[in-house]
Order: C-alpha cells, then sequence, then structure tokens
C-alpha cells in the first residue's frame, strides 16, 4: 500500500469515525435535555403535590377544630333546653 493510499484510508476512517461520535454527541446532548425537561417537571409536580398537602392539612386541622367546639361547646349548651318533640307539646 502506498503512502498515499494509507492516508487517504486514515482521514477516510477518521473522517467517519468523527461523524459517528458527533452524531453521538448530538444524541446525548438531546438525551440530556429531555431528561432536564422531565426533571424540571417532576420537581413542579412535587411542589404542586406539598402545597396542595399543606392546604389539605389546614383544611382537617379547621374542621377538626370546628367539630371539636360543636363538640364541647355547643352541644353542651343544647342539651340544657327542651328538645323540638317536647316544646312541639308531644
Amino acid at each position: 500500500m502506498s503512502s498515499f493510499s494509507a492516508n487517504f484510508y486514515f482521514w477516510v476512517t477518521f473522517s467517519f469515525n468523527m461523524s459517528v461520535l458527533l452524531g453521538e454527541a448530538s444524541e446525548l446532548n438531546s438525551t440530556v435535555s429531555a431528561l432536564q425537561q422531565q426533571l424540571y417537571e417532576a420537581c413542579k409536580s412535587l411542589s404542586d403535590l406539598e402545597e396542595s398537602r399543606l392546604f389539605l392539612e389546614k383544611d382537617i386541622s379547621c374542621k377538626t377544630n370546628s367539630l371539636l367546639i360543636d363538640r364541647e361547646k355547643c352541644m353542651t349548651h343544647h342539651t340544657c333546653y327542651p328538645s323540638v318533640t317536647v316544646l312541639s307539646g308531644y
């Protein structure tokens, strides 16, 4: 094989390999971008879920307190008065 043929073969092979590597690098960049987008969306979903959980916890706490007030204060006063049936004359 002549020197020219060897150099030509080297450059053709090098060029082909470089083209393959550049294609793989481009594919990796696309994959990284897609994964970063998925991570962003997952973090946003987590944040939304945490916010919903806090809202629900506050709502449950408020309703629990309302039930306590009703049971402890309102119902005790209610028992001091005659029932609707008694007031109706039955």
